[in-house]
């Protein structure tokens, strides 16, 4: 699998796996493609749902504070992945530890 990060300098390391990338920007794309196959023909409202979540938090150009946008957020997704648990614990794998 290719990374979008930048490969390391040393000749006998392996590129950085998605997961490892700065920012977790790598990470988040692979999760948005897993909730992407989920969202099939007989479910596009998961797809839909997800993006509509996050322009109520995100869509204005900033971020809001954890401590006020994760409770929130994270009940929303609750409901949105509520068929599909393993999607809800990779998206509670961005949310910060100690809200």
């Amino acid at each position: 699998m290719t990374s979008d990060c930048a490969s390391n300098q040393g000749a006998t390391e392996q590129p950085p796996t998605a997961p490892q990338c700065p920012g977790n920007m790598g990470k988040a794309r692979i999760f948005i493609e897993e909730v992407k196959a989920r969202a099939t023909p007989d479910r596009p409202e998961l797809l839909t749902k997800f993006f509509e979540v996050f322009g109520e938090f995100y869509g204005k150009g900033q971020i809001p504070e954890a401590a006020v946008a994760v409770p929130p957020i994270h009940d929303k997704m609750r409901e949105i992945f509520k068929d599909d648990p393993d999607l809800l614990e990779k998206f509670e794998e961005f949310l910060p530890r100690d809200t």
